[in-house]
């Protein structure tokens, strides 16, 4: 009863309660009138629809932007886009009523004409359809009949064929999404951005920021809509490489369990977005069916947490103690594949231990296999424990003989490494130069070290002479987690060593702006260079200085590189104290380092102001082209590059 009134109340607003049983007609939205000038500032509610009309028409993307220029929809929520808020605009209205309403008034033609439309401008369209009794929907897959849509799935053979078909009559997987409870990850936006390409992103469905997105939905709740994504047949562009459906739930599952058992019957996957506190929640029980879809559980556990953490660090009276607390809690709540990798290489130390005959020992003896298949498929590899600092060798041994066998006799790898402070943009240079995957996001830090195998192509083994690339990432050297440590330094010396030692190319990341940080970094990577001095290694030093694109860089910038070896020399004397090796008194007795030639130059990471500003092509080129062909030149010297951020 309440539904009932609700509705009817909305579609009095609106000025479509007449047409709730006569129904709107395509006759009638195509007419000319008033209506038909669509950038009329709207002063009533009862315009609204007429205006999402006529837009929607004239194929315009703004169609689902309609509001009264009386309201400025300005309300806030911490809820996402499929809960109410907690006040109400009366001069807006929830663009998903507005759909809702429109379809609730339409005939069946008008109805197919506004599913084609929407499909046109890439719309997500109605699936299934609420009406005024809750405990029934309307499927709309009639209206849907006339979308044709042609694409290019990866599949075909032949590069000039493609598909055509009537979309309602294909056979695609559904993938859906829903909610359970209040949750504040809006799946709405997730979805956008997952069916978007890089270079052109498209507001598929409604979320909570769009205009009047975040007003509270009276109708609604309930709806499922659904969207497709159908590739064009250019790697380069498509997200998926072959074409999917996907559906939408508008609610809350406990509310709508017909909708939630229908898409559980129909579709091939169901992902259930939540949060933390529902985790000890009943889920909805499905029907006995044929085939049970896979289910994909999404939920933020790192995020109030996080929340606290962020304002106690504002907070500059804030109790350290309680700060480091918080923190060491999101740490130990994060869980990744490199977790599940960690207990393979446990169980298999252990194993090792025992008897040669001793069945568990040959239960496991297969664990370095699969993981040295899992670096050559492109998957990281836990080099150092971050959490215990512990390097478990009896595992790397086996992985890295397991690796030589799967590789042989194409054997030969060039190891570059990466080191810096925390948080200053290591994995995120590795990621452009390489195009690997290391995590980059400020809320989850490189913990220990990890390391990626890539594979060099054969016109390029004749320039790097290698036929992999082995890249390892490192946690951050004077980490905040650390510092109240005794023995922090020594934990940064060695974890230098380790890695300065296992690499042909060590990178490191310096800011110059901070001269405390600077020096301290420089002195921990000169005491690694000057223990590689005892085997015999000397290595070849590049600077690489970042944010720099003038074409006068190398002339206008001769002051800060006679400083920043200054600095050099300083660190290589007071680690050569500590180190008990006088005879080095500068840095180029060390290292070969040549004023002139040791240079190297490259823009800024983002091409405007983040978070919406893309990635430098600048920045892109020169750290992909330009640094790997300073590696093509130093191969064999053991190169050292610095990045110097100015």
């Amino acid at each position: 009863y309440v539904y009932e009134e609700s509705c009817f109340k909305l579609l009095e607003n609106l000025g479509l309660v007449d047409y709730y049983d006569k129904k709107l007609t395509l006759h009638t939205v195509l007419q000319i009138d008033k209506t038909s000038i669509t950038d009329v500032p709207v002063q009533s509610l009862s315009d609204l629809p007429w205006l999402f009309l006529k837009r929607l028409m004239m194929l315009q993307r703004t169609a689902r932007s309609v509001k009264c220029s009386s309201s400025d929809g300005t309300e806030d929520s911490e809820w996402d886009d499929d809960q109410e808020n907690e006040s109400d605009c009366p001069q807006s209205v929830n663009p998903l009523d507005i759909l809702t309403a429109v379809f609730l008034c339409s005939d069946s033609f008008l109805q197919q004409e506004i599913i084609i439309k929407m499909s046109m401008c890439q719309f997500a369209v109605p699936l299934l359809l609420p009406n005024t009794d809750k405990n029934q929907i309307t499927l709309m897959l009639w209206a849907m009949r006339d979308i044709v849509k042609k694409y290019r799935p990866h599949s075909l053979l032949d590069p000039s064929a493609f598909v055509e078909e009537r979309i309602a009559l294909s056979e695609l997987p559904l993938v859906s999404f829903v909610r359970l409870g209040r949750c504040n990850i809006s799946k709405s936006e997730i979805l956008n951005k997952l069916l978007s390409n890089p270079q052109q992103y498209t507001d598929t469905f409604v979320h909570f920021n769009m205009d009047c997105g975040n007003i509270s939905k009276k109708i609604s709740d309930g709806l499922v809509e659904m969207a497709w994504y159908l590739p064009c047949g250019n790697e380069n562009i498509d997200v998926f490489p072959e074409p999917v459906a996907i559906a939408n739930l508008r609610g809350d599952i406990q509310s709508f369990e017909t909708q939630y058992t229908f898409l559980c019957e129909a579709s091939t996957a169901v992902f259930v977005f939540f949060e933390s506190q529902l985790l000890d929640s009943q889920l909805i029980s499905v029907p006995s069916q044929k085939s049970m879809p896979q289910l994909f559980f999404c939920g933020r556990l790192q995020q109030q947490q996080h929340k606290k953490l962020q304002s106690k660090c504002q907070d500059i009276c804030g109790n350290k103690t309680e700060i480091a607390e918080l923190d060491k809690k999101i740490s130990d709540s994060s869980l990744g594949v490199e977790h599940f990798i960690r207990e393979m290489s446990q169980l298999y130390e252990a194993a090792v231990l025992l008897p040669e005959n001793a069945l568990y020992q040959k239960q496991l003896e297969h664990l370095p296999k699969l993981c040295a298949q899992l670096l050559l498929d492109g998957f990281s590899l836990e080099l150092v424990d971050g959490d215990s600092s512990n390097i478990p060798e009896k595992w790397i041994t086996s992985v890295f003989s397991e690796l030589n066998t799967l590789v042989e006799p194409k054997n030969k790898i060039m190891v570059v490494t990466v080191l810096g402070v925390q948080s200053s943009g290591k994995s995120t240079l590795l990621n452009t130069m390489f195009g690997v995957q290391f995590a980059v996001s400020s809320g989850r830090c490189t913990r220990g070290a990890f390391i990626q195998l890539i594979k060099v192509t054969e016109e390029r083994k004749a320039e790097l002479h290698c036929d992999y690339i082995v890249i390892i990432d490192t946690e951050g050297l004077k980490s905040p987690e650390l510092a109240q440590l005794d023995n922090s330094y020594e934990h940064d010396n060695e974890l230098a060593t380790l890695v300065v030692g296992l690499s042909d190319v060590t990178i490191v990341n310096i800011a110059m702006e901070n001269s405390t940080e600077m020096k301290d970094i420089l002195q921990i990577i000169v005491h690694a260079f000057l223990r590689m001095e005892e085997i015999g290694k000397k290595h070849t030093c590049l600077f690489v200085h970042q944010n720099v694109a003038d074409v006068s860089a190398h002339v206008s910038n001769m002051r800060d590189r006679k400083f920043l070896l200054e600095q050099l020399d300083e660190m290589t004397q007071a680690a050569a104290k500590m180190e008990n090796k006088l005879e080095f008194k500068k840095f180029t007795d060390l290292m070969n380092y040549d004023t002139e030639t040791g240079d190297h130059y490259i823009p800024g990471l983002w091409h405007g102001n983040p978070p919406m500003a893309p990635v430098s092509i600048g920045y892109s080129e020169s750290s992909t082209e330009g640094l790997i062909e300073r590696l093509v030149h130093f191969q064999n010297k053991n190169l050292l590059i610095i990045i110097s951020l100015p």
